[in-house]
């Protein structure tokens, strides 16, 4: 497995996404940009723009080093870049494709919606702003460790390697030297196969959710085009909108591009408690054989989009951006 990189700055919302909502999108790479936002009053969705000009793609949302578990020299670092990569590097293929399926009626849409509700639940674990939250849903993987001699050598290295950006990084994060070393051990975890054939524990957990025979699932994906396509959808520096607290449902939003945005409901219909649902009727969902998942496309809600975006600012740590320096809803 490649583990060392050279990479210093290090996104923890990758740049793909961020330049699907740039303002100039067919600029160079090193120049594209997105507007910034701070959040002024989160209760009354108040925010104030940065800068008319944005803010450079190329260094936003990252931190130096932040993933890096064994700094060897000035150049060389071992990190989780490579493994970040392997899910971020089909995300705009992913998108593209599955909003131009959709506009023509075609729902055979299964693999963009897994592929990329991937790499955006993984930037619920691996965000900095949410460090306490991963750990708590997943922190019990730092008690275990790869039996795997390459897998356990890389291991060590997050056990032993050497960290001189950890001191600093924790101060920025409020966070302790104890936390940080637990969720790198738990990324790492998350993240790594057993065998090369084999799912790692992220796939695990998203197939669990996905084929749990008492899962309702319910996915909608919002676009906005024609006469609304100057409507657009915020990026929250978290990366995801969590809109359920009951303990049978589970429903996340993300922000696809700058004209579309994508939501995810799981229900365990043995578990939730906010819709009372016949017995009979379970059953009878639990013996219906699941081939596609189910899709809604909406074009041109505004109503659905000015809650987005409310939620979005509620949500946020610090930020939010958008590919227009106007947000609607507010």
């Amino acid at each position: 497995m490649k583990i060392d990189s050279e990479t210093r700055n290090q996104h923890y919302l990758p740049q793909v996404e961020q330049r699907l909502n740039s303002f100039n999108p067919c600029a160079k790479k090193e120049n594209q940009r997105i507007y910034s936002f701070n959040i002024v009053n989160r209760e009354g969705y108040k925010i104030t723009l940065l800068s008319d000009n944005g803010c450079l793609i190329e260094n936003n949302l990252s931190l130096d080093d932040l993933f890096s578990f064994d700094v060897v020299d000035r150049k060389i670092r071992a990190n989780f870049e490579v493994l970040f990569q392997a899910y971020e590097c089909n995300v705009e293929i992913y998108t593209r494709s599955l909003l131009k399926k959709l506009q023509i009626g075609n729902c055979d849409v299964k693999e963009e919606l897994l592929n990329l509700f991937s790499i955006k639940f993984l930037n619920f674990f691996r965000n900095p702003h949410g460090i306490e939250n991963a750990i708590d849903t997943i922190g019990v993987l730092a008690d275990y460790y790869p039996l795997d001699p390459v897998l356990a050598r890389i291991y060590s290295r997050i056990e032993n390697g050497r960290k001189p950006q950890q001191t600093h990084l924790c101060a920025q994060l409020g966070i302790t030297n104890e936390i940080y070393h637990k969720w790198l051990k738990t990324l790492f975890m998350l993240l790594m196969r057993p065998k090369l054939d084999e799912p790692n524990m992220l796939e695990q957990v998203i197939k669990s959710l996905y084929e749990n025979e008492s899962h309702h699932i319910n996915i909608f994906i919002f676009n906005y085009t024609g006469e609304h396509i100057d409507k657009r959808p915020l990026l929250s520096d978290r990366g995801f909108n969590s809109l359920s607290q009951n303990e049978g449902c589970l429903v996340f939003t993300f922000n696809l591009c700058a004209n579309a945005f994508i939501c995810y409901s799981f229900a365990d219909l043995d578990k939730q408690n906010f819709v009372e649902v016949p017995e009979w009727r379970i059953e009878l969902f639990k013996k219906t054989t699941r081939k596609n998942l189910p899709v809604t496309y909406v074009e041109n809600n505004l109503e659905a989009l000015a809650s987005y975006n409310k939620n979005t600012i509620y949500q946020a740590k610090e930020k939010v951006y958008c590919s227009s320096k106007f947000v609607y809803g507010l």
